[in-house]
């Protein structure tokens, strides 16, 4: 995700102009400055209440009996995995590369709490941090949707006190993550025109902890090929996707002899998948068309109006 100084001022990119030698007008870069440390500071409180509402759960949540006690999740396997994401249980091809994740992530929670052993305690620090990165991307998410730095910044709270957030940043699990990652690819869906090392880039992250969630990269790059006519392009991204995706996986488990992602290893979630039928179709587009970020995203835009 590249961060775009434009997006942090009234009105976007149309507001943004240098002045003469490419140096910012004071008033921009202090506007710039404001936007940084209001985003900032709500990231900062998000990140605190994720770990403080963590430290409240019991730990026994971790335990292997206390499988699916929290909304039918996994929280065990997924502590053990990020415990130990060279050598820890992975599970199944729905999360193809969530132990890299954790590799990056957790040594972060690990350096922030170094008087103590505690996976834990660290799993929770880097959850709550990506809880934080996860508001901020949601401000970047509504302020390339075209809302103004008021709305965008009211709309990220509003997410950051949601029950999803609230459910799933404090506990070990592959939901707050895979959220991360979809975030990251709707921002880059909602670029004008990204490139495909972006759209690539879109793919993988929204893959990477949840493998169908991927749908929302592929269909980043399916759109912008469409409203472009840039169907090399989108093909091209979606190879490049699938391309990094498999290396990195490779890279993970080598060694193993762990089964492709894509393959027989999904059918163990094979209770969860529903036949298409036109009654269920019926049923879930509507759900889809009416969800709160698609109907922001399909709006008119405020200057439009």
């Amino acid at each position: 995700m590249i961060f775009d100084p434009s997006l942090c001022v009234p009105g976007g990119a149309t507001a943004y102009s240098p002045g003469p030698e490419g140096r910012e007008e004071p008033a921009l870069a202090k506007q710039r400055a404001i936007a940084v440390v209001r985003v900032g500071g709500l990231a900062a409180v998000a990140a605190v209440a994720y770990l403080a509402a963590g430290l409240l759960l019991d730990p026994l949540l971790i335990d292997p009996r206390a499988a699916n006690v929290w909304f039918d999740s996994d929280l065990p396997y997924r502590m053990e995995t990020m415990a130990h994401p060279g050598d820890g249980m992975h599970h199944g091809g729905a999360h193809p590369l969530f132990p890299t994740v954790a590799k990056v992530v957790m040594p972060i929670g690990q350096a922030l709490t170094p008087w103590t052993s505690d996976t834990l305690l660290a799993a929770r620090v880097a959850l709550a941090l990506s809880g934080g990165l996860w508001v901020v991307a949601l401000y970047l998410l509504f302020r390339r949707m075209g809302l103004g730095e008021g709305d965008a910044t009211l709309f990220a709270a509003v997410g950051a006190v949601s029950a999803g957030a609230l459910f799933w940043f404090p506990v070990p699990e592959t939901f707050a993550l895979a959220g991360l990652g979809v975030t990251v690819a709707l921002v880059v869906a909602a670029a004008a025109r990204p490139s495909v090392v972006a759209l690539a880039a879109g793919c993988v992250a929204s893959a990477a902890c949840i493998l169908t969630n991927g749908v929302v990269g592929g269909l980043a790059v399916v759109s912008h090929a469409w409203r472009d006519r840039r169907w090399r392009a989108g093909l091209g991204a979606l190879a490049l996707a699938f391309v990094a995706t498999a290396a990195i996986w490779t890279a993970q488990e080598w060694g193993r002899g762990s089964p492709f992602f894509i393959s027989h290893q999904l059918l163990e979630y094979e209770q969860h998948t529903f036949a298409v039928t036109v009654e269920r179709t019926a049923r879930v587009v509507p759900a889809l068309v009416s969800h709160s970020i698609c109907l922001l995203y399909t709006s008119p835009s405020p200057r439009d109006m």
